[in-house]
């Protein structure tokens, strides 16, 4: 259930008493410009304050992309911010209905952003940790916000890379608890799409071949699977063209199943 309570309880002296015991008194905006409607997110910047379900967020900065090898292009629709009734930190995803067409291989195909389906999907795995956790806001213009627990730490990814001294190392020492924490992760898939107990199952295979196009390919056989998910790496289109796309090699070659290439 979406909440939607944006009336203006705080008043300006109030809010900077707020924003002093949250990040410090030198760090008090002189004025302090509050925010109800966030249809216009370029407006909400550095101090700003958002009353969204009765609640003041003072915005820190604007997040980024961190993926795809542009790292550096800030997302001016997802505000971190400080909770200034708890001091906690969150990330405020505003409705950015961004439509774009995506192009792999041979393939194009549209992606559209939909502010419902992230706030289903967050009441849905409301309590479960495999998941982020937050809740969904009406502002006072009727846009849908999602509000955002902040994980601090490194990434799944970053800590794996870290992990062994070999790549002999990694495989034998590191990899079976890694593969372990993995299921874990596939077993919120199951959670969320009423999959039953067995219909999940993780299997490491090595294998000395080319690549890991020619892997995939080869299990693909083996097993004679009907759908293949894999993702597209963020790669610039240089490396693609010099050492080729593991994506683009199975759209190519795999035959009688179908593709998802997940960006």
């Amino acid at each position: 259930m979406l909440k939607d309570e944006n009336e203006i309880n705080y008043s300006p002296e109030k809010l900077k008493e707020m924003i002093a015991a949250c990040v410090g008194a030198e760090k008090v905006p002189k004025q302090v410009f509050i925010h109800t409607d966030t249809s216009d997110f370029y407006r909400i910047d550095y101090d700003a304050v958002v009353v969204l379900g009765g609640r003041p967020y003072l915005v820190r900065n604007n997040e980024r992309e961190g993926r795809f090898g542009i790292e550096e292009q800030q997302k001016y629709w997802v505000k971190r911010a400080r909770d200034l009734t708890d001091g906690s930190t969150k990330i405020l995803k505003l409705t950015f209905l961004e439509r774009f067409q995506a192009n792999v291989g041979g393939l194009s195909f549209e992606c559209y952003r939909s502010p419902q389906k992230e706030a289903r999907i967050l009441e849905m795995v409301d309590g479960n940790l495999n998941f982020m956790q937050g809740h969904a806001v009406r502002d006072s213009a009727g846009n849908i916000i999602r509000i955002i627990e902040y994980i601090t730490g490194k990434t799944f990814a970053d800590f794996i890379l870290e992990l062994g001294s070999s790549h002999e190392d990694y495989f034998y020492n590191y990899f079976p608890a890694v593969l372990d924490e993995y299921i874990e992760l596939v077993k919120a898939i199951q959670f969320r799409s009423g999959f039953a107990e067995n219909a999940i199952n993780a299997v490491a295979a090595l294998q000395d071949r080319p690549s890991v196009a020619e892997c995939i390919l080869s299990r693909l056989t083996e097993l004679k699977c009907s759908t293949v998910v894999v993702g597209r790496r963020g790669i610039t289109r240089k490396e693609e063209f010099l050492f080729g796309s593991t994506s683009c090699k199975i759209l190519r070659e795999a035959k009688d199943c179908s593709i998802w290439v997940i960006q």
